[in-house]
């Protein structure tokens, strides 16, 4: 059978849920999908209720759930990702463009998902199912994840590993098809982070003030920790929860007020061109993969949706959508907040505010706003301490060529250590002040727990030096001549280090 999208638009529950088990759909730009299966239908009718309100709307393939899942599992957030396709094509066909023209389909959203949800949660009823302890039993005891144990204790740095494989395991392996745990992963209603400590292992702790303990917890939540060591180690998840809920909780909660406080000057967004032709130049980096072909960083255009950028062929403002893959390497100008010419001091005009600007309510003060977006991200971090506490990584430490003259990694490629000749040379090592903001003169310290927890993020020049028969030598070990001091590289990449002993060694490194 195949029906016209508006078509399925008038239909009534009962005239629905008697469809064909397999269907095809036309939508009003032409296409059609073919095969589509009656439950996927069914769900996205319920929220299409709303092109019967928005009739000049246009009914698109991307406003069907089946677009919006690509393949994947329904999940706790499919149904906002599919009124947001639905919102952005209805606030463009219907012209909708300030704010207070947009509030009726913002209601309209927002009773329709109640309405969905009230539905959804009869009609699956028949369908829902539990987790037990036998799920879990299962993917501990899997061929794949027992190997990947094995791995992980010959290599303690292929943990990370054994975890990403372990979470691609179970959401894609037909063994798991009726496993209630996978399908709670799938759906995303569970953090594999948590899934993996049930069933894997609990991995690398770490104590509050972020040092790593040597030795990994090889227990899993699901078996439990039987070793006097696993037990102590894991008991810091504790300690870390009731320092991160006191002072580190207190202080980012009194920063994110202050910020809220200055930002607040910028009130509201001016729904006119300043006309500015200053920009902002950014070179669009694509997606970092490291030597196993895990993503390290997705790239800056995820980053960077919504911004407004100008084209300079047509000399028109684009807005960035997320998939302008054609835009990678290249150098473009972006419209900022920063060169606004907006004559009222505090607005700033919807063009250097990019696309955000349509999701801001008219009542809302753009300043808190912002401020209140930038740093929830650090209060969620801090609480999140309280439900799960994730296994450390241990990253292999890369030396240049140069530095390696002087500097090694000891056995396990986590530390530095000088290179044992230099030991008999009286050694000094000089930083810049402005890098090494958080180190403390220890010597000056009577109580450790005066110490706060601040880091030294990077040291870009390191100056040693050195003294033999009486005469002092100097040498820099420079970011920028040698490349960086330190440098990480992805899993099985071979590299050539100086063991304790100053001999040349070649290691596996993670």
């Amino acid at each position: 059978m195949i029906y016209q999208a508006r078509q399925i638009v008038s239909m009534g529950k009962g005239d629905v849920m008697a469809m064909p088990l397999l269907h095809s759909i036309v939508f009003e730009d032409g296409e059609v999908l073919e095969n589509v299966l009656l439950n996927e239908t069914i769900y996205t009718w319920l929220f299409w209720k709303m092109f019967r309100v928005y009739n000049k709307t246009r009914i698109l393939p991307k406003h069907h759930v089946v677009k919006v899942l690509k393949g994947n599992a329904l999940s706790v957030d499919t149904h906002a990702r599919l009124c947001s396709a639905m919102l952005k094509t209805i606030v463009e066909d219907e012209g909708l463009f300030y704010p207070e023209q947009k509030e009726p389909i913002l209601a309209l959203i927002y009773k329709t998902i109640s309405d969905a949800m009230s539905e959804l949660s009869l009609i699956s009823e028949v369908n829902v199912t539990s987790i037990d302890i036998l799920d879990f039993i299962q993917a501990a005891h899997h061929p794949t994840v027992t190997q990947l144990k094995d791995q992980a204790h010959q290599d303690h740095r292929a943990i990370k590993y054994a975890y990403e494989e372990t979470v691609k395991l179970i959401k894609t392996s037909s063994d798991f098809e009726e496993n209630g745990l996978a399908k709670a992963l799938k759906a995303e209603m569970v953090k594999s982070n948590q899934v993996v400590q049930c069933v894997v292992f609990r991995g690398f702790g770490s104590d509050v003030d972020g040092a790593i303990y040597p030795e990994p917890v090889w227990g899993n939540y699901t078996f439990g920790n039987t070793r006097f060591y696993d037990f102590v180690v894991d008991s810091r998840t504790a300690a870390k929860s009731h320092f991160y809920s006191d002072t580190a909780l207190k202080d980012s909660e009194y920063m994110a007020r202050k910020f809220r406080l200055f930002a607040m000057v910028l009130e509201h967004i001016h729904y006119a061109d300043c006309g500015s032709t200053e920009h902002i130049l950014w070179e669009i980096k694509g997606e970092v993969r490291d030597s196993s072909g895990t993503i390290t960083y997705p790239g800056d255009l995820p980053f960077l949706v919504g911004k407004n950028y100008l084209d300079e062929t047509t000399g028109r403002y684009l807005s960035i959508e997320g998939d302008e893959k054609h835009l990678i390497g290249k150098k473009i100008k972006f419209r900022s907040l920063l060169h606004c010419k907006t004559p009222d001091p505090k607005k700033v005009c919807h063009v250097c505010a990019g696309k955000l600007s349509e999701n801001i309510s008219r009542f809302a003060n753009l300043g808190h706003l912002g401020s209140v977006t930038m740093t929830k991200e650090i209060t969620q971090v801090l609480l999140s301490i309280k439900h799960v506490n994730t296994s450390s990584t241990l990253i292999k430490i890369f030396l240049g060529e140069h530095e390696r003259r002087y500097l090694n990694t000891g056995l396990t490629g986590a530390a530095i250590h000088l290179n044992e000749p230099l030991k008999l040379m009286k050694p000094k090592l000089v930083v810049l002040r402005d890098e090494a903001t958080g180190l403390i003169a220890l010597n000056n310290v009577e109580d450790l727990e005066q110490i706060t927890l601040s880091r030294i993020s990077q040291v870009t020049v390191v100056k040693l030096i050195v003294e033999s028969h009486g005469v002092v030598q100097e040498t820099t070990l420079r970011h920028e001549e040698h490349g960086p001091i330190i440098s990480r590289e992805g899993r099985f990449q071979q590299a050539f280090q100086v063991n304790e002993k100053g001999e040349e060694v070649r290691r596996v490194a993670d």
